[in-house]
């Protein structure tokens, strides 16, 4: 901590935080850019955020998302959900599946694209990740990981 006092003077543990975050998503977007035709130059921090939670969302439900799902995860309202996956399936990043047996409910998916800039940027941000970790023991890493984790649970509840 003594050195990012260093860094930011001015600055407490949580705006330090913002900023090296917000520091290695540019970071991941820069190297994923280079190596791609534009694709990633093109989409909001919104639309990437919405990525990343369909992403690891899909995780835990293979078959899809429910529209709701992302709206929570990235704390916007549905018909704002509704117009960003739209406009991330013209796109060709997200995909809608529709129930078969209810044809009101439709699921998101990641197109193949989509799962491939949102494996690049997270490969790209984790390996500095690591690199800022340096030095660290195993269990620092582990208590940063569980606030971090902690903190994300909470955050639809906080920004209310």
């Amino acid at each position: 901590m003594e050195k990012s006092k260093k860094i930011f003077p001015d600055y407490d543990p949580c705006a330090a935080l913002f900023i090296t975050v917000n520091a290695l998503i540019a970071y991941g977007d820069a190297v994923v850019s280079a190596g791609n035709s534009g694709e990633l130059q093109s989409l909001s921090p919104r639309q990437k955020i919405a990525l990343f939670a369909i992403e690891a969302s899909t995780r835990l439900i293979p078959d899809g998302v429910p529209l709701s799902t992302v709206a929570r995860a990235i704390n916007i309202p549905l018909p704002s959900a509704s117009q960003l996956i739209e406009t991330l399936v013209k796109k060709n990043l997200v995909s809608r599946i529709t129930n078969p047996e209810n044809h009101r409910s439709v699921r998101i998916t990641l197109t193949e694209l989509g799962r491939k800039l949102t494996r690049d940027i997270v490969s790209a941000v984790d390996g500095k990740l690591r690199e800022l970790q340096e030095g660290l023991s195993p269990d620092e890493i582990a208590a940063f990981n569980k606030a971090v984790l902690h903190c994300f649970s909470r955050k639809n509840d906080v920004l209310k």
